[in-house]
């Protein structure tokens, strides 16, 4: 969910549409990921709109909030803190606070903010340097704009990375978790990057209060099965590690391909690992939907597609246009195409998620049998009057083949 997280959305994710935030509750979920809530309609010179009803609605539903800071405003010289703290503090004004009289505190359903979501994509992945700096300049921005706002620095904070193997900050062995590393030797090392602070007077201070609110975070889509459980988690808690106490989290586990059995197993191993006291506090399930917007490999993901054939009321944009809602199917479009080398075994699942979690499937925004809408069907309706036959698939469509 991005530009979602207001109040013309409510249809989609509130309990009288298509209650989204129901639906994941019911299947099994404690937490939802949201990319970019704070800071994308600044990236377009807009300000942002009001948050507070979808973070009141998830609040409703007993889900907790992993927010974000959208990650492609602009830093000069890898100096992130003016527009970080802009977005930020308006941001908090747009709901993501609750204020009483001149103080406030975070809402109560936000549990974590992804400060900037893979900086080691944004920048080059084998410079820790730029990369921190990134990191703890967008972190002086939030903590300034909560002390302007008067706002309590209650929730977590992190960033997620890439599994691109590099060295850390500092040097060392090349590992999958080097953003990990590169954060705890900045702590325990403020000198190793030029940055002087805004929010506190020294980088010592600024550390000391990134240190009380960092959690660990990787977007994957590596296995858990004999590849991210012996390549992170038995790792974690090593002595040369030094991670421990400090948890980590799955911001994006994506099974590409994966078959419905697999994904089952893997939720499980997961849970039993985070119940094991090793540090590991969870994962996320990319995703929700199918990104329709994307192409090639980016539509093998979603734990639902949209019904082609079947819609429950409409959204209403910013600019006041309005766009259907549709029903959620489990049927996946990337899983039922001729090129697809996974089929049956890949699809629907949405059900297997819900095993995992011990949850359920219901509500009337589901379909759940439902033909899948093409991810090219808008741009290729015909006009009224005129007959159009569907396309080949586009350039890149055979890139949705499972391998």
């Amino acid at each position: 969910m991005e530009d979602m997280a207001q109040p013309g959305y409510k249809n989609q994710w509130g309990k009288a549409g298509r209650d989204d935030f129901g639906i994941m509750k019911r299947m099994g979920a404690n937490t939802i990921r949201l990319y970019h809530p704070i800071g994308e309609e600044n990236f377009f010179g807009r300000p942002q709109p009001d948050h507070g009803s979808m973070l009141d609605a998830a609040a409703d539903n007993g889900l907790k909030v992993f927010g974000a800071v959208h990650q492609y405003l602009t830093c000069a010289d890898d100096d992130c803190f003016e527009n970080w703290n802009y977005a930020v503090r308006e941001g908090l004004g747009k709901g993501f606070a609750r204020m009483d009289g001149h103080s406030g505190i975070w809402h109560p359903a936000v549990s974590t903010i992804n400060i900037i979501n893979e900086v080691d994509a944004i920048v080059p992945f084998n410079n820790a340097s730029r990369q921190v700096k990134r990191l703890i300049s967008a972190l002086d921005g939030l903590f300034k704009a909560e002390q302007s706002a008067n706002v309590q620095g209650s929730v977590n904070l992190t960033s997620c990375f890439t599994t691109a193997i590099a060295s850390p900050l500092g040097g060392g062995k090349a590992t999958i978790y080097h953003g990990f590393t590169s954060m705890e030797n900045w702590l325990k090392n403020t000198s190793l990057v030029d940055y002087k602070p805004r929010s506190f007077a020294t980088a010592q201070e600024l550390a000391k209060e990134i240190d009380r609110r960092w959690v660990h975070c990787i977007n994957a889509q590596i296995p858990w099965k004999n590849g991210l459980d012996q390549m992170i988690a038995t790792k974690y808690g090593a002595e040369d590690a030094g991670f421990l106490p400090r948890p980590w989290i799955l911001g994006e586990m994506g099974w590409n391909g994966a078959h419905q059995d697999a994904i089952i197993e893997e939720l499980g191993l997961m849970h039993e690992w985070a119940l094991g006291g090793h540090g590991f506090a969870g994962t996320f399930v990319f995703q929700f939907q199918t990104a329709y917007q994307k192409t090639g490999a980016e539509l093998n993901y979603g734990m639902f597609g949209l019904a082609e054939n079947k819609t429950i009321g409409s959204n209403v944009r910013p600019n006041g246009k309005t766009f259907p809602i549709h029903c959620l199917t489990s049927r996946l479009f990337a899983f039922e195409q001729p090129w697809s080398q996974c089929k049956s075994q890949c699809n629907h699942r949405a059900q297997a998620v819900a095993k995992a979690f011990e949850g359920s499937l219901s509500g009337t925004g589901l379909c759940l049998e439902e033909v899948p809408l093409p991810p090219w069907l808008d741009s290729w309706r015909p006009r009224k009057g005129e007959e159009r036959a569907l396309p080949t698939p586009p350039p890149g469509g055979a890139k949705v083949v499972v391998v």
